[in-house]
């Protein structure tokens, strides 16, 4: 009688419908069922309600899986045997509330389009139930298809619209923010550009599995994303509240972390703009987050735990500084003076001094950066004050010789290029 069952029921007449395919499924195996794309995002969930968790509820409620339960689920292993596996597979994770679940990977042609997610309970799915399963997976496949190409018109619009805000092609707030409705895109108060930039260019097959990752991040709201040859570019949107300089370096670093980790993929960078509330500034802070990455470029050690336009600081202004000595071949005799001694007697003072400074004159991480004592360190400043005639308790004379010291290193760069 049970086989019959799951012979019996069509599936054809709810395939019009997510709700009604989830229903039809769940009304069938007597279990709560949960249909989601590939990117993790809800796309129905059954009326069945005799067994319930957390997690389920969470998901319900935010349309998506918990970024925790996604998390989880790849570091341990179970995401990829549900990758790997042609068949429904059982899922039995009690640390983060996921006991006693069935799950399948819905296919076509190779490719993950979504999965469908069975509550069990107390009530095992037989062997001809996990087979009905595994047809309705197949079942599904042309309306998640037809589903995945509305969304590739919209992505279009998305993206055309998107290349106008970062070329500063629309000049008023407002019109932008009526696009934005009229698209169905809702922002939070605050954005920023954020550029993530390859070692080399990505398989295209890549790119979608690369914005997945970015998009699942829960803490920000990503509202457009676009690859441009190396750099993957993002408007990213946050509530002002949770807003601050370390929750947007946290969430560059757990970008790049788990595109590392669970696709193999490693950014070389990854940087972000300043953050305002227009829209018609969104191309100021796509200019600002390029142009962190060319100070990375240029003096990476400086700008190594950097990430954001708004904590470089004087390093905002040193290629104008650049420019400026360039142009007035202006040399700080003072500097030239330690120079001239290390070349004679082989010595390191020069560095000395810009690793002093670049640690805000700290003996102690000095000391620690260059490998040497503080002893030696204190000689070696005793004698840059004498020879250089560097007045070092003086904050004016330390600002004007720090920039002296980094442009020096701009244009020597320069010149070897």
């Amino acid at each position: 009688m049970g086989e019959e069952k799951y012979r019996s029921t069509d599936l054809t007449s709810t395939l019009n419908d997510f709700r009604n395919f989830v229903d039809k499924v769940s009304d069938t195996l007597q279990a709560p069922v949960i249909l989601q794309d590939a990117h993790n995002r809800l796309l129905a969930h059954s009326k069945h309600d005799n067994v319930t968790s957390l997690v389920r509820i969470q998901t319900i409620m935010t349309r998506q899986i918990p970024e925790k339960v996604v998390d989880y689920l790849w570091k341990h292993g179970v995401m990829l045997s549900l990758l790997e596996c042609e068949q429904p597979i059982r899922i039995n994770v009690k640390e983060i509330g996921l006991e006693n679940r069935v799950a399948v990977c819905i296919r076509d042609q190779g490719e993950v389009l979504g999965y469908i997610w069975v509550i069990e309970g107390d009530s095992p799915l037989c062997d001809e139930a996990i087979e009905y399963l595994s047809k309705a997976a197949k079942g599904i496949r042309l309306l998640i298809s037809q589903y995945y190409s509305s969304m590739n018109k919209a992505d279009k619009s998305h993206k055309n619209l998107f290349w106008q805000l970062l070329l500063g092609n629309i000049k008023s707030h407002q019109e932008i923010k009526k696009k934005l409705y009229d698209m169905n895109i809702h922002s939070y108060k605050l954005c920023t550009v954020a550029v993530f930039r390859l070692l080399e260019e990505a398989e295209t097959t890549l790119h979608h599995q690369i914005m997945d990752l970015l998009r699942s991040n829960q803490q920000v709201k990503v509202l457009f994303d676009i690859f441009n040859g190396k750099d993957l570019i993002a408007l990213v949107s946050m509530a002002p509240e949770k807003c601050s300089v370390q929750a947007l370096d946290r969430f560059v670093g757990q970008f790049m972390h788990l595109t590392k980790e669970r696709l193999g993929i490693s950014f070389t960078e990854g940087v972000y703009g300043g953050v305002y509330e227009e829209y018609n500034k969104i191309d100021l802070s796509y200019v600002e987050a390029l142009t962190v990455l060319d100070m990375k470029e240029q003096l990476p050690r400086e700008i190594e735990e950097i990430w954001g336009y708004g904590n470089l600081g004087m390093y905002k202004y040193i290629n104008i500084l650049k420019e400026a000595r360039k142009k007035h071949d202006g040399k700080n005799f003072f500097l030239e003076r330690i120079c001239e001694y290390d070349n004679k007697h082989n010595q390191q003072l020069l560095k000395t001094l810009e690793i002093y400074l670049d640690h805000d004159c700290n003996t102690f991480e000095t000391a620690n950066a260059l490998y040497i004592h503080t002893n030696t360190l204190n000689y070696r400043l005793k004698r840059i004050r004498e020879i250089g005639d560097i007045p070092l308790n003086d904050f004016n004379q330390k600002i004007g010789i720090y920039i002296d010291l980094k442009t020096k290193k701009l244009l020597k760069e320069d010149q070897l290029n």
